[in-house]
């Protein structure tokens, strides 16, 4: 019989965890420097994030990517969300967009490849 634990993030953790999805390659010392812990406790707390399942990979972005911020889980804290501001609201929409217009030019440059393809 297995068990399930389940892993808390404190604010901290969530303050990492947003510096790392705006630049995954972002030294420790920067992390700590920024939040006012040691070096090492930042280290820590990423390393328990990875272990803990909670940082999967770290990763790129190209610039044919949709932004990181067009995802399911954004759509849904969006249509979730009840005490956003306007402002706040709009600057999530408007990624929203940025991202769908990226998804469009991605699949529109698919297509002129495989119709060019196609006439060879």
């Amino acid at each position: 019989m297995s068990t399930t634990t389940i892993f808390a993030l404190d604010e901290t953790d969530q303050t990492i965890l947003d510096m790392l999805r705006e630049d995954a390659r972002r030294p420790c010392t920067d992390i700590a420097r920024d939040l006012d812990i040691p070096d090492t406790s930042a280290g820590f707390r990423i390393k328990r994030m990875m272990e803990n399942g909670v940082i999967k990979k770290f990763t790129i972005v190209t610039r044919d990517d949709p932004p990181p911020e067009m995802n399911a889980e954004a759509i849904m804290r969006l249509i979730n969300t009840t005490e956003a501001t306007t402002k706040e609201t709009r600057k999530e929409i408007d990624l929203l967009w940025a991202g769908l217009r990226a998804c469009t030019r991605q699949i529109e440059s698919m297509e002129k490849k495989n119709g060019s393809m196609e006439g060879t």
